[in-house]
């Protein structure tokens, strides 16, 4: 079905606010003054797709990239039933889609199919297809070799499962430079049980993609590669089954991370930190411009935005509000959450230096998981954390259908485009002093 453009409300039988209207074998989609051009035309995919339309051909010279894009991300489906063609575009796009729909293929893929030594063997396949082996460089970890290496935390939540965890770290550094840039790290926990502190059966539902932190990492350093931007990026992938046996660990644990801090396990469903503790301490040893760690982290990120919106956090409010403006500059959707010394104050532990998790009345579960990790941050390093309440979906929305969004390799891409350059020029002025 060829799928036209016009700038003008439909005032025919698919009522006045219809996004999408057809006429003969023809779809038109409207976009209105006063509408939000992108979110026309992911609504206009999605309900072409609620219709039974699964073949779609973008006409016309309305049609941007941007549009196009938007149009593709509302009709990606799980079983890629739905066919999608347009016309002249950019390289840009190609590389855009290329990557994301990667990116959401990735997320879906079955937990049983996707452990994570696959995990770490499909990111590493991936970035070395793009240019090859060229200014690349890994190393990957799995089993007692965590412990060797000072990954405890991916060891810990990982050894109770028949599917060893592992850690990969990937080294891109186009301009040889010792300094490295940017630490990006990505939760990559490829089945939630929630261990010994189980979870329901609906809240295990959608546990395959709580390596979307993983993934969408990885989709972000893609996208630097294939962008050329010029900098010494380290990604750092921490991967494991959250698994009950005999061998899992346990509440009233003990953790002993190698940068000094114990941490006292009240919670096994609080696995996410762990792993990402471990890709923190690793980065902070780098000394890096900055650090972005990205995770489908809470349940409280998701309560307070809904899945609509990331989570951003930072004890700099100009990294977590900056977050948001790149998140809008790229039709994305991001907000701000707090963190402050009162939330590292909130997971203390009479047992141990602090605690995997609070509960009870007025605890802010995204705001103290952000303060756990920062326990892992070196000071002194900006940091930023990403809580990726909008990756997946349970069920179809306005806008996207069920599954993995992508939502976010965008935002995170352009907020290191936007801000790395004036970091880097602080670091360099403080250097000097």
């Amino acid at each position: 079905m060829k799928v036209y453009i016009v700038d003008k409300a439909h005032t025919g039988i698919w009522g006045k606010d219809a996004v999408v209207s057809f006429s003969n074998t023809d779809a038109i989609v409207h976009l209105p003054e006063g509408t939000d051009p992108v979110r026309q035309c992911r609504m206009a995919a999605v309900r072409m797709n609620s219709l039974g339309f699964n073949q779609a051909e973008l006409t016309g010279e309305e049609w941007t990239d941007e549009l196009i894009y938007a149009f593709w991300q509302g009709f990606f489906d799980v079983r890629h039933k739905n066919r999608l063609s347009f016309g002249e575009h950019s390289r840009e796009l190609d590389e855009l889609i290329r990557v994301e729909g990667w990116v959401r293929d990735l997320i879906n893929r079955s937990p049983s199919e996707l452990f994570p030594e696959k995990l770490i063997s499909e990111v590493e396949n991936f970035i070395f297809a793009l240019k090859g082996k060229q200014n690349i460089t890994t190393n990957a970890y799995f089993g007692d070799e965590l412990r060797i290496h000072n990954y405890i935390g991916t060891y810990t939540v990982g050894k109770g499962s028949s599917n060893q965890p592992g850690v990969l770290m990937i080294d891109y550094n186009p301009t040889g430079s010792s300094t490295v840039d940017l630490c990006l790290v990505g939760k990559g926990i490829t089945f939630d049980s929630g261990g010994y502190s189980i979870k329901t059966g609906d809240y295990m539902r959608s546990m395959k993609s709580d390596m979307g932190g993983a993934a969408t990492m990885a989709g972000v350093l893609a996208l630097i590669i294939l962008k050329n931007i010029n900098l010494h990026v380290k990604l750092y992938i921490c991967a494991a089954e959250n698994m009950i046996s005999g061998s899992s660990y346990k509440v009233d644990d003990i953790i002993n991370f190698p940068n000094g801090v114990s941490v006292e396990v009240r919670n096994t469903d609080a696995e996410g930190r762990l792993v990402l503790a471990d890709g923190l301490i690793k980065s902070s040893s780098s000394a890096p411009t900055l650090i972005i760690d990205a995770a489908t982290l809470t349940g409280a990120a998701k309560v307070a935005l809904g899945r609509e919106y990331n989570a951003a956090l930072s004890f700099d409010e100009s990294l977590s509000f900056g977050f948001k403006e790149s998140a809008e500059s790229v039709h994305e959707s991001a907000w701000p959450l707090p963190l402050t010394a009162k939330h590292r104050n909130e997971i203390k532990s009479d047992v141990a230096d602090i605690a995997n998790s609070t509960s009870g009345e007025g605890y802010a579960g995204a705001s103290t998981a952000a303060a756990f990790l920062s326990n892992f941050v070196r000071d002194g390093i900006p940091w930023l954390h990403i809580d990726l309440s909008g990756s997946f979906l349970k069920s179809a929305t306005d806008e996207f259908l069920p599954g993995a969004k992508g939502h976010g390799v965008r935002s995170i891409v352009r907020f290191v485009e936007d801000r790395i350059a004036s970091l880097q020029k602080v670091k360099l002025s403080s250097d000097r002093i």
